[in-house]
């Protein structure tokens, strides 16, 4: 686990892994293309929507993880997954069924049985201890490590096949995979290293784990950043610390209570109640509000994420008066270490 930008503890690792995506994600040129993305995915769904009846009940928690699901490998490595088209040909009749290459389906659903199977192996090595993890349900551990190395081992074969293709001289695209890489290539130029593709100095293993880091942190995560995603956030402190009269050594670990944080009557007035006034009355509440964490080791999509959400929200309502299908019965939301909406079935009305 200690890989990638989110449970890593060298420091010097993290850091070149962090500023890889932030170089790639901050970028102005991938920005307006996520934006053109978003908009374009957007209409591919509400051609669906038509086509399916446009007084048919959508439910939007699965559409919308559709369109966030495309939205992701796409951006992420230029390749469509078509999750939208599968959705659709899932709901619709035979006849309306639209063709899909099968070598398309068959990729997206290993990629995304492979990095839902990684994040819940993130949850169970989290909340298990060493001894039933490492013993007790050795079985269960065995499974989330091989698939660990199939999942690495997919991404690396995009990767490499991608370095090729560059290498063959094929332009660099503004999709983060490609601008990872050419982050890279500056990052070991500046070593002295004078990277030219295909060379192994570029440095397959820190791309991939930003990559992962794309991928696991978005499909699921985006559309839920209305509120905290996690339920708690786990830190170290690399050197000994005193807060009070109490010392605390170094590589203690922390546990932040993220959701108790977040509704807690103390810091907020009807902590269960959607009112997005709230950070109007109180400007001061943003303090407490860290769905996308806080510090240096903050989300690094969390400005797109954002857009992403005010984008999707403006095209929706302008084009749909939406109702819900039951209103007495409650969202259903599945809470272990990510937040997820389970069932969200609306009326859609053209306006």
């Amino acid at each position: 686990m200690n890989k990638g930008i989110v449970f890593n503890l060298n420091f010097e690792e993290w850091r070149q892994i962090r500023k890889n995506l932030d170089q790639t994600l901050m970028s102005y040129r991938f920005q307006k293309e996520n934006i053109v993305m978003i908009q374009k995915l957007f209409g591919e769904m509400t051609e669906y929507w038509r086509d399916l009846g446009e007084n048919a009940p959508v439910d939007l928690s699965i559409w919308i993880n559709r369109l966030f699901s495309d939205y992701i490998f796409l951006t992420a490595t230029g390749m469509s997954c078509h999750f939208l088209t599968q959705e659709f040909n899932n709901q619709c009749s035979g006849a309306q069924k639209l063709s899909v290459q099968q070598e398309a389906i068959e990729f997206s659903t290993s990629i995304t049985k492979q990095s839902q199977t990684h994040r819940e192996a993130i949850q169970f090595f989290i909340l298990a201890p060493e001894f039933v993890w490492r013993f007790a349900l050795r079985g269960i551990t065995n499974k989330y490590l091989e698939n660990r190395v199939k999942f690495y081992q997919q991404l690396d074969s995009i990767i490499e096949k991608r370095l090729e293709q560059i290498a063959n001289g094929n332009i660099l695209k503004y999709d983060a995979l490609d601008l990872m890489i050419q982050t890279e290539i500056d990052h070991q130029n500046t070593l002295g290293t004078e990277s030219k593709l295909p060379n192994r100095s570029i440095n397959v293993a820190n791309i991939r784990e930003a990559l992962v880091t794309v991928i696991n942190g978005s499909i699921e995560t985006v559309p839920m950043r209305i509120t905290s995603f996690t339920a708690m956030n786990n830190r170290s402190n690399t050197h000994a610390d005193k807060i009070g009269n109490l010392v605390w050594k170094s590589g203690t670990q922390f546990i932040i209570n993220s959701a108790a944080i977040c509704h807690d009557p103390k810091l907020w007035h009807d902590p269960e109640k959607f009112n997005p006034e709230r950070f109007l009355l109180n400007p001061s509440a943003k303090d407490t509000f860290f769905v996308f964490g806080l510090g240096p080791r903050t989300c690094p999509g969390k400005h797109i994420a954002i857009a992403n959400i005010k984008v999707l929200v403006a095209l929706l309502y302008r084009k749909y008066s939406l109702e819900l299908l039951d209103k007495d019965l409650p969202i259903k939301q599945k809470f272990v270490l990510i937040n997820n909406c389970k069932g969200a079935k609306v009326i859609l009305q053209k306006i």
